[in-house]
């Protein structure tokens, strides 16, 4: 028995040596990878949202912290931007729309739309929705070119452009068209009388202002000087817009405008004369004068000046002037 069993014992040392000589050394185990951790239910993204993630919104209330952080954020990010995008969208990204033109107008392009009065030398402001008409028609115009640039103005718009350089379209009014600079645009029989309406109604019903001081270009405003009647030197007043302002506010009475020949009117400041000269660049200087409750004005590059019946006071507008003027300096001063 124990001769039969060592007999097997060594037949299976001889089989397992007679194996691993055929096959080589048994092949290593590898260590098998640990499986992913199944994610956390907060990090489980619906279906929906794998396909279109939206931006987060971002709060436009920040705390000085949170608003420094996201400045710092957002600089970060944008000049990554500019270094990872293409030309192609970086032109798309410095686009800019392009400025409104005459016949292409809308009522957000505007910040005033006047009437204007050719006989009176004035302009009315209009309100929003004769603005957005007046406006549409004008552009329905703008449609069909017309030739008849030349014929007798029978009113006119001024549209003061809401873009912060103070551009203005001036807008002559005629029986068949509508014109600006050599730029003219037929009207219907229909439009036309609607768009008279429109001016006739504003010139008849809102205030009337002298039209130079209306049509006057801020941005090129230099400087502004008072000479008060009581004062013997004039004074410079810097703040040009707060008195551009004024001026643009004095109202004038209806039907009281007419134009007179330079030379007429003195400028000269006395007791009962209060003077101001407007510089502009382009040495374009203007010249005002109230006395006796009107107002008068001369361009020096026209011919001619305009006067009118104050409606305003002469009170409220050395009111007004008060505290730009407790601010001026004399002119004269070394």
């Amino acid at each position: 028995m124990k001769i039969t069993i060592k007999i097997l014992l060594l037949t299976g040392c001889l089989a397992l040596f007679l194996l691993t000589g055929a096959c080589g050394s048994p092949a290593p185990v590898s260590q098998a990878e640990p499986l992913p951790s199944p994610p956390m239910e907060s990090e489980v993204e619906p279906e929906a949202s794998r396909e279109a993630v939206s931006e987060p919104e971002i709060s436009l209330e920040e705390s000085p912290g949170e608003a420094a952080q996201t400045e710092s954020t957002s600089q970060q990010a944008a000049s990554e931007a500019d270094t990872a995008s293409s030309p192609a969208e970086s032109h798309t990204m410095n686009m800019t729309v392009p400025a409104a033109t005459p016949f292409s107008l809308s009522p957000a392009d505007v910040r005033t739309l006047y009437a204007r009065n050719y006989s009176d030398y004035t302009y009315a402001p209009m309100d929003a929705d004769a603005t957005a008409e007046a406006i549409a028609l004008i552009n329905k115009a703008g449609q069909a070119p017309s030739e008849e640039i030349y014929s007798a103005n029978e009113g006119g718009f001024l549209a003061v452009m809401n873009d912060g350089d103070n551009t203005r379209f001036s807008y002559s009014l005629m029986a068949s068209a509508v014109r600006v600079d050599n730029e003219a645009h037929r009207l219907s029989s229909e439009d036309y009388a609607i768009l008279k309406g429109l001016a006739d109604a504003a010139n008849q019903n809102n205030p009337s202002f002298a039209q130079w001081l209306i049509y006057m270009d801020v941005n090129r405003l230099q400087s502004v000087s008072y000479f008060p009647g009581t004062a013997a030197d004039p004074c410079d007043i810097p703040d040009t817009a707060g008195a551009a302002a004024i001026f643009k506010g004095i109202k004038v009475q209806k039907g009281s405008g007419n134009a007179y020949d330079i030379g007429q009117q003195s400028f000269d400041a006395t007791p009962n004369r209060t003077v101001f000269r407007l510089s502009f660049d382009g040495s374009i200087v203007y010249s005002l004068a109230i006395e006796s409750g009107m107002l008068y004005v001369e361009s020096s590059d026209m011919t001619y000046g305009c006067q009118y019946q104050l409606l305003t006071s002469e009170a409220n507008i050395h009111s007004a002037f008060a505290p730009l003027i407790g601010g001026a300096s004399n002119s004269t001063a070394g």
